[in-house]
């Protein structure tokens, strides 16, 4: 953006946090700046299930420079089955799922993240299987698919990742994602909602005088 170009825009639209946009997967998914590590504020609605423990850090070789958080979660020895979730709502159709990982130290283990979509009960509505290898240690991009097969009461659900086989290691997580169709099926596209009506953008243009 030039230095000359002057103004200002806003998005009006479901409280001006993630409006047009359809993305809804994650709070805060790429574990901004302007969330201080190790904060409550940093891991609202991330949970930990099974005896996982998470922690937000500002650590050394982050994903970009303009995401320099990212989520660890350490597995203790001997659990099976760890996973953490976020809180998310409605189900659709099929849903672009997505996160970026590395492991801090390397080991020979085969570890499978089981990416999912479930009630607040625990029942599952969808999940996707990746395995992948433990001595990757530079930052990697996940990404699936996934189609619930059943309907839920509720649209208060959860986006959950699991981990077998991490039993004893560490594993980073940043910007993980879930996309719902979006409109004319652009990636990384539009709620459809708001599109199909129509979105009105204000732009303000600063005059210098």
């Amino acid at each position: 953006m030039p230095k000359t170009l002057y103004g200002q825009m806003f998005e009006d639209i479901s409280s001006g946090d993630r409006g047009l946009y359809a993305e809804f997967g994650a709070s805060k998914p790429g574990f901004p700046e302007s969330h201080a590590p190790n904060t409550d504020a940093a891991l609202l609605a991330w949970h930990p299930i099974n005896a996982a423990s998470l922690s937000v850090i500002a650590g050394p070789d982050p994903l970009s420079s303009a995401l320099p958080n990212f989520l660890r979660v350490m597995v203790p020895t001997g659990a099976s089955g760890s996973y953490l979730d976020i809180c998310m709502q409605d189900y659709t159709s099929t849903y672009d799922a997505s996160f970026y990982y590395r492991f801090p130290s390397a080991s020979d283990k085969n570890v499978t993240f089981t990416v999912g979509l479930q009630t607040t009960t625990g029942k599952q509505l969808a999940s996707s299987p990746v395995t992948v290898s433990g001595s990757q240690t530079t930052w990697t991009q996940i990404k699936t698919k996934l189609t619930p097969e059943v309907s839920p009461s509720s649209t208060a659900n959860n986006f959950t990742t699991t981990l077998d086989g991490a039993a004893g290691l560490s594993v980073d997580f940043a910007l993980l994602s879930l996309l719902p169709p979006t409109f004319k099926g652009r990636e990384n596209g539009l709620r459809i909602d708001i599109a199909e009506v129509g979105a009105f953008i204000i732009v303000f243009r600063i005059e210098t005088y």
